[in-house]
């Protein structure tokens, strides 16, 4: 007792033990080449500060999770953030390779985003039949939309993302990539905007210094 007195009072006095204070994980501050290039699907500012990397895919309940999360931040930082979207179809969800091919196709007559709003809206419907109607419904050429999923367009192009995926260590779905910082899951949206404020200053200190936005 004399020895340990706190370890006296839990064993032979009946003291119920202290909860276990949480500890956080600490912050990961990796920063990933995560390469973009023309044919990736964009919205946001062309020269902001802040660009938003997310690979995904429209058969994830994740996805669809954090989908309300990513457009609160394109909204709260309008102007200072840009979204590019990769293409990362999961092998165990059947549907999730035609989707991103659906929407693929639908960009191609500049209704990408549209239709990703629909898939993700319309999840888990998602057959063949459902992809169709969300093509007519966005309002695209039927014909042409038909020929390039039957064509399977834009397989190398997925192909291309995922391999990217593997190489960022993004293997599930979602992961976001904000100037290069790993997200992985459906987080809150305040955790994605302690990361993007911290990279605003960084970005924001390195253009006072004279280097352009882009």
């Amino acid at each position: 007792q004399a020895n340990n007195a706190q370890l006296f009072d839990l064993v032979y006095g009946g003291k119920v033990p202290p909860k276990p204070v949480p500890q956080k994980p600490p912050v990961d501050r990796t920063v990933y080449k995560v390469e973009i290039n023309e044919a990736d699907p964009v919205k946001g500012a062309p020269n902001a500060l802040i660009t938003m990397v997310e690979f995904s895919e429209f058969q994830c309940p994740f996805c669809k999770k954090l989908n309300p999360t990513v457009d609160q931040l394109m909204k709260d930082y309008d102007g200072k953030i840009r979204l590019v979207f990769k293409q990362n179809p999961l092998p165990f969800h059947k549907d999730a390779m035609p989707a991103s091919m659906a929407a693929l196709c639908a960009k191609e007559q500049g209704k990408f985003w549209e239709m990703h709003d629909k898939l993700f809206a319309g999840q888990p419907a998602l057959d063949a039949a459902t992809l169709e109607k969300y093509a007519g419904e966005i309002g695209i050429d039927a014909g042409k939309w038909k020929a390039c999923m039957g064509e399977n367009r834009y397989n190398a192009q997925i192909l291309a993302d995922q391999e990217m995926a593997g190489k960022v260590t993004a293997r599930g779905t979602p992961n976001v990539f904000i100037n290069g910082r790993k997200m992985t899951g459906a987080k809150p949206v305040e955790e994605f905007k302690a990361i993007i404020d911290e990279e605003l200053k960084k970005a924001e200190a390195v253009v006072a210094k004279g280097v352009t936005p882009d």
